[in-house]
């Protein structure tokens, strides 16, 4: 019996490939489909865009992932992808920053048609022709192209130029008007050109073209029909069209004609030196910290892999001898490099252990806030919880490299129920908190509910003496709702309605005042003459934001009172935290003094977009108001809020090639400008965080960079120094010249 069953399973391995193969001579078709045959994730954004609408990182793909009809393939800087279709036998290579959608595939009984679209970037396509009923179609945003087993490809800027090649073979282009052409091999024609017909490439332009599109793993002869040269097949296509001379002015002498040089066999280690050059830059420079100029020498490799990215920091910041630990820059007198060996105890070796190690992370981050999954963890400037009525962009380095810190943030999504959290600092937390969320009937109704708590355990701890204002603490808490209107990667409109309050908690007793220890409730809820329930120091936002392709966008209303202000913890907020705690103990001690007591409302919006390897730039601004409850004029508010942030990338100015970035965040800006509410204000105080950086390169690997910054002032003890004439806390400037290696 045994045998039997064996001789049975060999004779039906015989008979199924011949009995699939009688099937489809039946005439029975089955779809070609497109394989992900290898690609790279240099910039740790490569991702395929589902057609609905999931986005899979490097970290969800694999060689010989089978790509769905209808996905988008998204390349970064530095990213590329080459796709096989089976049984088709036709290859393509999407270049670095392209977007390359797959629209539909061939059956191979011949129905049907295979189908491309770029809306950005470059692609280039060998495509089969084993049976001779194949059938291509490729389109750019305005233009449509025809495709008769050939080697071609195209570029697309959008508005500029949307060229179509052909390397090898014929194919027709149609612009936008209907105009239609043929181009035949070594010919190339621009749709959007005034002068819309075949031009023969210049070899730079074609070097240009091919830039990024050699294939590495796939092999174009290998393709069904392009084994060998075109020979008389190729002849007899070319006589189907009479491709007219190039004009006068375009011919090039015989010298430049010659096929460029092949390029250099690369050696089994050259992707490793490859990877090095990416992952390894080192800083050697000066800096200049609390007026005091330190040498430095800090090595910063950097590691892209899907969504996950990650930075070391490595820094040796000493006055005069390098070799000398005791010469070095201790940041808050900690001396980083000792790893627990200047501690005594076993608990205190570990922690400091723990704490020196974890300095040196610059950042480890996956994904982003609204994802399934995501977490940062290092020196951190964007940090959000929910719709960030309380804490939006809190960074916990804007004194960096002053002050380091190692925060985290992180979030998971369940679908019916996620959560996010925060720390400021996992070695000293003082700022911690986190919202809860449920959709109570998703996925059918995406609608979300929250609530958020966040508390800061030491907000005067930049005092000389925090016992002198009670040794307080903040408790925030809110409640918000979230409804996705369409939430995708190329186009998102979320609204959103958020109310939050805080409420102080003394630790010990206010010297000078009536504020005993414990929770402050009158900050929050107190009655009015006729015994009614009173809520104050809370704020309210409602809204929309999302994004349209590259452009992120916000829109929201915000009305607040007391001493609560939206956004609470944000980016200045380490600068100005101890000034809440003054302003707090007085309006607990003057409650009915009409300016804690007024209703402030706003507007605020911003906006940013980000052009791949060129430029990005990002604005915001909130316009407070209130009404006057003598005369009932509405009168501008103090507390507006600007943000600038503009970046220019390496390589866009010609000849001196300098790149750069500057930020600018303050608050009182309109206030600043006019010089009211009767304080001594500048554009540069401790109401303001700047950065800026220039960049020069003098050698293919070497940069020279300016840096400059502004901190609050520090003394040796690491508490802030305050003026003695203003009240106002110091502001020191971080001047450094870099010179930054990269290999």
């Amino acid at each position: 019996m045994r045998k039997i069953l064996i001789l049975t399973v060999i004779i039906a391995g015989l008979l199924l490939p011949g009995l699939v193969f009688a099937q489809q001579e039946k005439g029975q078709a089955t779809d070609n489909v497109a394989i992900l045959e290898y690609f790279e994730d240099s910039s740790g954004a490569f991702r395929i865009v589902t057609p609905d609408g999931e986005e899979l990182y490097s970290s969800d793909l694999y060689f010989g992932y089978e790509i769905p009809v209808g996905s988008t393939i998204v390349t970064e800087g530095s990213d590329y992808a080459e796709i096989s279709l089976d049984p088709n036998g036709s290859i393509i290579k999407v270049s670095e920053n392209t977007n390359f959608k797959i629209d539909s595939l061939q059956k191979t009984d011949g129905t049907g048609e295979t189908g491309f679209s770029i809306a950005l970037g470059k692609f280039r396509a060998i495509a089969g022709k084993a049976t001779g009923k194949e059938k291509y179609v490729f389109k750019g945003p305005s233009s449509v192209g025809g495709v008769r087993g050939t080697d071609f490809g195209m570029e697309v800027l959008p508005s500029e130029k949307e060229i179509a090649f052909v390397l090898d073979g014929l194919i027709d282009f149609t612009n936008a008007a209907g105009q239609k052409i043929q181009i035949g091999s070594g010919m190339m024609a621009d749709a959007l050109s005034s002068t819309f017909q075949p031009i023969q490439i210049p070899p730079d332009t074609l070097a240009d073209l091919m830039r990024g599109l050699d294939f590495k793993k796939l092999k174009p002869e290998s393709v069904p029909g392009h084994g060998k040269p075109a020979g008389e097949e190729k002849k007899a296509e070319e006589k189907k069209v009479e491709t007219p001379p190039p004009p006068p002015e375009e011919k090039k002498p015989a010298e430049e004609k010659k096929a460029p040089p092949k390029p250099k066999t690369e050696g089994p280690m050259s992707a490793l030196f490859d990877k090095l050059k990416e992952i390894l830059g080192m800083e050697i420079g000066s800096v200049t910290i609390n007026d005091v100029t330190y040498s430095k020498a800090v090595i910063q490799p950097h590691f892209a892999i899907g969504k996950l990215k990650m930075a070391l920091y490595l820094p040796i910041i000493y006055k005069s001898n390098m070799l000398d630990p005791n010469d070095w820059y201790h940041p808050e007198g900690n001396d980083e490099w000792s790893f627990g060996m200047d501690q005594t105890g076993f608990g205190e070796k570990a922690l400091d252990f723990l704490n020196d190690l974890t300095l040196k992370i610059k950042y480890i981050e996956w994904g982003k806030q609204r994802d399934k999954f995501f977490f940062k963890v290092g020196n951190l400037n964007d940090i959000t919880i929910g719709h960030g009525l309380i804490m939006r962009n809190y960074a916990n380095d804007s004194d960096f490299p002053v002050v380091r810190r190692v925060g985290l943030n992180l979030g998971m999504d369940f679908t019916k129920v996620g959560f996010e959290a925060m720390v400021n600092d996992i070695g000293q937390p003082e700022i911690f908190g986190g919202r809860f969320y449920f959709r109570p009937i998703a996925p059918a109704f995406p609608l979300a509910v929250g609530m958020t708590l966040v508390t800061d355990i030491a907000p005067a701890s930049d005092l000389p003496d925090p016992s002198t204002v009670g040794n307080p603490l903040l408790l925030n808490g809110g409640l918000d709702l979230d409804f996705p209107i369409i939430e995708s990667s190329f186009l998102s409109i979320i609204t959103f309605a958020d109310i939050g309050g805080m409420v102080p908690f003394f630790r010990e007793d206010v010297p000078g005042t009536e504020i005993t220890a414990g929770p402050a409730w009158d900050a929050m809820f107190s009655q009015d003459a006729d015994g009614n329930p009173v809520l104050k120091n809370y704020g309210i936002a409602a809204g929309l934001f999302g994004n349209v392709a590259i452009m992120n966008w916000r829109l929201e209303y915000r009305n607040f009172n007391g001493t609560f202000i939206p956004a609470f913890y944000n980016q200045l907020y380490d600068r100005t935290r101890s000034g809440y705690v003054d302003d707090i103990i007085a309006y607990l001690e003057n409650q009915n003094d009409p300016q804690y007591d007024k209703q402030t409302m706003g507007i605020f919006g911003e906006a940013g977009f980000k052009i791949e390897k060129v430029f990005s730039f990002e604005g915001g601004y909130f316009w407070p108001w209130y009404t006057d409850e003598l005369t009932g004029e509405i009168k501008m508010g103090e507390d507006d809020f600007l943000h600038l942030k503009a970046k220019l990338e390496p390589g866009v100015i010609p000849v001196v090639d300098i790149s750069g970035s500057v930020s600018y965040d303050r608050t009182k800006f309109i206030p600043t400008l006019l010089q009211t509410g009767g304080e001594n204000l500048s554009l540069f105080d401790a109401n303001t965080v700047v950065s800026a950086e220039i960049v020069y390169p003098v050698a293919p690997t070497l940069d020279v960079a300016i840096l400059y910054t502004t901190a609050l002032a520090r003394d040796a003890d690491g508490n802030i120094i305050v003026s003695s004439t203003t009240g106002e806390p110091e502001v020191a400037t971080t001047v450094s010249i870099e010179t930054r290696v990269h290999f």
